[in-house]
């Protein structure tokens, strides 16, 4: 496949313009067209990043375009039927998480991958951070020893579009943001999860909504993982940390911090709170998606499996799926 590869984008929203901005800088990549419903941001996104097709309706944009690949950034109860439309048109997909609302979607789609012989990836962007992706060569390395214990917390406000307040249309801050830390989780310990335990509190305002979440998961080789999620949390950090029978690391800001049990003296403690001071956060000049849309791009020409695939997409909305089960049951859950 010598030519550019056509993409057209499904959604024009937030995550359209991230996506948008990681294909501005691939010369592999020709956007052909945008799909949305609100026509103003579809002719704003349009005109920035000089997209000659522009559509209310995806299905026609798959109609009138031979397209070699899509992105799905539109809210998770559209994602089912999006993924399968484009697959069944000929079309590679790369989707935002969470993959789907259900278990039974995720599989709807999984088989609509397998008939149409095209890639289907997740949009976990977190393995594409250049500190995570550092991170991960330290623990693979085994510089950490055995993992004992892992965890990621974040916290946002709750996104302002009304979808996501929705029962019938989000399945709240575990699935929606939690499952970057479950996926990231995975990642890093390299193990299959046996068992999910959950607590989580619902939003004052949307019934059925989670806005507070805090798991603990049990790995198949004795790690343990802890996720925390709120749409809580307004503030702009990340808390990050393995602990192995070696070493710990952890993260400050864009930082990856790597240390000896023992090595720290108050002075030593003092110094590294100077030297973090000056550590100029990631996301004021890193975008991830420029990482994960080249690996997107290089699959399609090469035929290489994904770093994200549909199976993944699918064991981290069901272990996003047992944790509230857990926290509603007040049981700890078995996989």
């Amino acid at each position: 496949m010598s030519e550019k590869i056509k993409v057209g984008i499904i959604g024009a929203g937030r995550m359209a313009y991230w996506h948008l901005r990681g294909y501005k800088k691939n010369k592999d990549v020709e956007v052909i067209g945008i799909a949305g419903r609100t026509q103003s941001k579809i002719e704003t996104l349009q005109r920035k990043f000089k997209i000659p097709y522009g559509y209310n309706d995806y299905r026609e944009m798959l109609e009138r375009h031979t397209l070699d690949a899509v992105n799905v950034t539109t809210p998770t109860y559209t994602h089912c039927p999006i993924v399968i439309k484009s697959l069944e048109s000929g079309c590679h997909v790369l989707c935002e998480k969470p993959m789907a609302m259900t278990l039974e979607e995720a599989d709807r789609m999984i088989k609509a991958e397998r008939r149409a012989g095209k890639i289907f990836m997740i949009g976990f962007s977190q393995r594409f951070y250049k500190e995570f992706v550092h991170m991960k060569e330290i623990v693979d390395q085994g510089r950490l020893g055995k993992i004992k214990i892992a965890w990621f917390r974040r916290g946002i406000n709750m996104p302002p579009q009304k979808w996501y307040s929705e029962k019938e249309k989000s399945s709240g801050v575990t699935s929606e943001l939690a499952i970057h830390g479950i996926d990231w989780l995975r990642w890093i310990i390299d193990s299959p999860v046996v068992q999910v335990s959950a607590e989580l509190t619902e939003h004052d305002r949307y019934p059925g909504i989670d806005d507070n979440v805090w798991m603990i998961l049990t790995f198949e080789n004795g790690a343990l993982g802890v996720v925390g999620a709120s749409y809580t949390f307004p503030f702009l950090k990340r808390d990050i940390g393995i602990v192995g029978d070696k070493m710990a690391l952890t993260i400050e800001r864009s930082k990856v911090v790597v240390e000896k049990y023992g090595h720290h003296s108050l002075a030593r403690l003092a110094m590294k709170f100077i030297q973090y001071g000056f550590i100029i956060p990631y996301w004021l000049y890193y975008n991830p998606f420029e990482r994960e849309l080249e690996h997107f791009i290089m699959c399609i020409r090469t035929g290489a499996s994904p770093l994200v695939s549909s199976e993944d997409g699918r064991e981290g909305l069901k272990i996003a799926l047992k944790a509230v089960e857990s926290a509603h049951t007040r049981q700890k859950i078995r996989l």
